[in-house]
């Protein structure tokens, strides 16, 4: 189920193993499709760790992503329990469109989300564009399977529409929010 990320049901991990936090699993996802971001992950402690690229951070996103897969198919247990996001930086903002700006990119607003990537492209497809023209709209689909999370990327590429970027961000991220809403949903008999 979307956001339930090595969660059985009982709301443990399956056959005892750790339960990923969603936010975690969502941030590391971003991080790893975009270079100059990081993330800090905070244990009930107070230690933290950096992911990213960069020389001062702790884990490299690639190896960050391999043991949150070996965690989510059971290969490690535990190794992650308590683990929450503290922040995502480096190069990722958060924007007011509930996106984030990548200072490296900064015409494009991006998102991660539990849906697969069809259901993505259907979802961004449905978005009213408003005064902007389809042929100056473009968007990026980065599916990450293993992780059970899409990375979403929307532009404006016409400079003299990009201040249409926030609106339409915002749009898209309303809508993705509803569609993953929906894909949680149990479906009932009529």
């Amino acid at each position: 189920m979307p956001g339930d990320a090595g969660i059985g049901s009982d709301g443990a991990g399956p056959r005892g193993h750790s339960v990923i936090d969603e936010r975690l699993l969502l941030a590391s996802a971003l991080v790893h499709a975009r270079p100059g971001g990081h993330l800090t992950a905070i244990d009930g402690h107070g230690r933290t760790a950096m992911i990213g690229r960069h020389p001062s951070a702790d884990v490299d996103p690639c190896r960050w992503r391999a043991t949150l897969i070996d965690v989510i198919e059971g290969r490690i247990s535990h190794l992650l329990d308590g683990l929450e996001l503290e922040s995502i930086g480096g190069s990722l903002e958060s924007s007011d469109s509930g996106g984030f700006v990548d200072r490296m990119e900064p015409g494009r607003r991006w998102f991660a989300v539990h849906l697969p990537p069809c259901l993505v492209v259907d979802t961004l497809r449905a978005v009213e564009l408003g005064e902007l023209p389809d042929d100056a709209v473009t968007a990026t689909v980065r599916p990450d399977p293993e992780l059970g999370v899409t990375v979403v990327g929307i532009g404006v590429d016409a400079p003299c529409m990009a201040d249409g970027l926030e609106r339409l961000a915002l749009d898209v991220a309303s809508a993705l929010a509803v569609a993953e809403l929906c894909a949680t949903l149990p479906i009932s008999g009529a």
